[in-house]
C-alpha cells in the first residue's frame, strides 16, 4: 500500500517526479530502492558504505527495511522519475513514550543525475505532513561535514546543534559529522511562505 501526497510548488521539470510514502517494500520497489542506493554509492561514500555493496548485503538491507515498514517503525518517502527512484529517505519516529515527538531522517539519497534541480526542497512538505500525522514535533538528522547534503538540509531550514569528530572513517580517512534539527512548526511555516511566494 502507498500513500500519495500533493506535490509542492517547484521549478521547471518538477512534474516529472511523483512522491509516495511506502509502508512496505515489495520486490519491484526493493529493486528500485537498491538501484538508487548503488547509483549513489558509485559516486559518494556518505550513506554508510564506502562503495557499492554485493547482492547479499543489498537483499538484507531491503529485507530489514521492509520489516520495519510493515511493522510501522519506519516510513519510506520516495520520488519516482520514470521507472526509477530518484529520491528516497526513511523517517523513523522515536519508539520511547517520552520521545515520540521526535523523528529522525536516515539514508536520504538523491540520484546524481537530478541533483541541483530543487528535488530536495520538494521533499519538505511531504516530511511535514507525515510528521504532523504521526504527532512528531521535531525532526533531526546527521550528515558528513562538508558534503552537499549538509548545504541542502541547511537551505531547507535545518539548524546545526552539534558536530561529532570522527563521525565516519572511510578508507582510513576520518570525517566529522554534523547534527541538525528543525521543528515541524518551523517547517510548516517555511512551506507556507514558499507556497505564498510561488508564481
Amino acid at each position: 500500500m502507498t500513500t500519495a501526497t500533493p506535490s509542492a510548488p517547484a521549478g521547471p521539470g518538477a512534474d516529472a517526479f511523483r512522491f509516495r510514502w511506502l509502508d512496505r517494500l515489495e520486490p519491484p520497489e526493493a529493486r528500485k530502492y537498491l538501484a538508487l542506493f548503488r547509483r549513489v554509492l558509485e559516486r559518494d561514500s556518505t550513506v554508510g558504505f564506502p562503495r557499492p555493496f554485493d547482492d547479499a548485503t543489498g537483499e538484507k538491507i531491503a529485507r530489514d527495511l521492509d520489516r520495519d515498514l510493515r511493522e510501522g517503525r519506519s516510513h519510506l518517502l520516495v520520488a519516482e522519475g520514470g521507472d526509477r527512484f530518484v529520491f528516497q529517505a526513511t523517517l523513523v519516529q522515536n519508539g520511547s513514550p517520552n520521545n515520540r515527538h521526535l523523528a529522525g531522517v536516515f539514508r536520504a539519497m538523491v540520484d546524481p543525475e537530478v541533483r541541483g534541480g530543487g528535488l530536495m526542497w520538494r521533499t519538505l512538505p511531504h516530511f511535514i505532513e507525515r510528521c504532523e500525522a504521526l504527532g512528531v514535533e521535531r525532526v533531526y538528522l546527521d550528515v558528513r561535514a562538508g558534503c552537499p547534503a549538509e548545504r541542502a538540509w541547511k537551505h531547507m531550514g535545518f539548524e546545526v546543534f552539534g558536530v561529532l569528530p570522527g563521525y565516519a572513517i572511510v578508507d582510513g580517512q576520518s570525517y566529522d559529522g554534523v547534527y541538525m534539527h528543525m521543528t515541524v512548526a518551523r517547517g510548516r511555516e517555511i512551506v507556507r511562505r514558499a507556497a505564498a511566494a510561488a508564481p
